[in-house]
C-alpha cells in the first residue's frame, strides 16, 4: 500500500491541486494530512481520498471543518489519528504539542509518526519509530509532499512546483 503524506497547506489551492494530481497518477487513494488546512472549502479537492486529517494550529474552523467533513461521509479532524494501514501502526499529528510528540516517540508504539508543522522535511528513526514529516505547501523554500510505500518503508519527496 501507497500512501500520500502532506501537511501545512495554508489554503493554498494551485499547489494543493497539483499534488493531488500527482497522488491521483501513483494510484494513491489515501492520504495523511498532518494539519493546517485551515479552511474547510479545500476539503472539496479531497473528495475522492480517503482522508486522515490531524487539526493544525492554525485550523480555527476546526467546528466547519468537521462538519463539511461529516456532510462528505469522511472520518472528523483530530487533534490526532491513531490507525493501523497496511499492518502497520501510524500515529498521524500536526506536531506542534512537543510534549506529546516527545512521549509519541518514547512510547515505542508506533510503526510511524506522521507530523508537520516546522514546513520543513524529516526523515528519522528514533526508538524504533520512522518519523516523516513531508514539508509544506506553503511558506516553504521548497513545497513538498510524500508518498509512502508501506511495504517497501521507502518515503519519496516529490517537489510541487
Amino acid at each position: 500500500m501507497k500512501i500520500g503524506v502532506m501537511s501545512d497547506t495554508h489554503n493554498n489551492v494551485e499547489p494543493t491541486r497539483k499534488a493531488l494530481d500527482l497522488f491521483r497518477s501513483h494510484g494513491i487513494v489515501t492520504i495523511l494530512h498532518a494539519g493546517d488546512l485551515e479552511d474547510p472549502i479545500m476539503l472539496e479537492y479531497f473528495q475522492d481520498f480517503n482522508l486522515y486529517l490531524a487539526r493544525g494550529n492554525t485550523d480555527y474552523l476546526h467546528a466547519e471543518i468537521n462538519r463539511k467533513l461529516s456532510e462528505m461521509g469522511k472520518k472528523p479532524m483530530r487533534i490526532f489519528h491513531e490507525m493501523e494501514l497496511d499492518g502497520k501502526n501510524f500515529l498521524l499529528t500536526h506536531g506542534d504539542d512537543a510534549i506529546f510528540f516527545r512521549q509519541a516517540v518514547a512510547s515505542g508504539a508506533y510503526h510511524y509518526i506522521i507530523k508537520g508543522h516546522t514546513h520543513f522535511t524529516e526523515d528519522y528513526v528514533r526508538n524504533n519509530i520512522r518519523v516523516l514529516n513531508p514539508g509544506a505547501l506553503f511558506r516553504a523554500d521548497e513545497f513538498t509532499v510524500g508518498i509512502l510505500d508501506i511495504p517497501e518503508n521507502s518515503w519519496t519527496l516529490f517537489t510541487i512546483s
